[in-house]
């Protein structure tokens, strides 16, 4: 996550396709797994590649639940990229929705972002996110390009 002047946090989102469907993606380096809404996966019209039962334990209680893996190929817009990766099913229609962080502001905004290139140009209020790309997902889309790091509290740009 990076930070901006405010003290908000600017989560990493990248716009990719998932099997041909465009969509944003939270990276989130502290999970071990990929996930993706039920919505996103109904319209891919495939079946689950593997099923586990899992019990998931919670401060109280504790239940058996059902996981469906599918295998896709998540690309960037221009299609150079692409990676295998195997998304759990989260049966809801999105997985969440953050504030827009109106990136092409924020490029005028910083000096140090200056170049930078955003695909993301909606103006939506709130963005969904359809998935989660976990820890290992991002080692594979972390380029070697030095991160643009501006003045302490001010957003980091890295290159995907």
């Amino acid at each position: 996550m990076t930070a901006s002047d405010n003290n908000e946090g600017i989560m990493p989102v990248l716009t990719v396709k998932v099997d041909g469907i465009t969509c944003r993606a939270l990276i989130d380096t502290g999970a071990g797994s990929s996930y993706a809404s039920a919505k996103l996966l109904d319209l891919l019209k495939k079946k689950p590649s593997e099923t586990k039962t899992k019990r998931v334990d919670m401060p109280i209680s504790s239940k058996v639940t059902k996981l469906e893996m599918y295998d896709t190929v998540v690309e960037s817009l221009d299609g150079s990229y692409q990676m295998s990766v195997k998304l759990t099913k989260v049966n809801k229609a999105e997985l969440l929705s953050i504030d827009n962080p109106k990136y092409g502001q924020l490029i005028k905004k910083y000096p140090h972002l200056q170049g930078v290139k955003i695909t993301d140009h909606d103006i939506k209020d709130q963005l969904p996110i359809d998935v989660v790309l976990g820890s290992g997902e991002y080692a594979r889309v972390k380029s070697e390009t030095k991160p643009q790091i501006g003045q302490d509290g001010e957003p980091v740009a890295e290159k995907t």
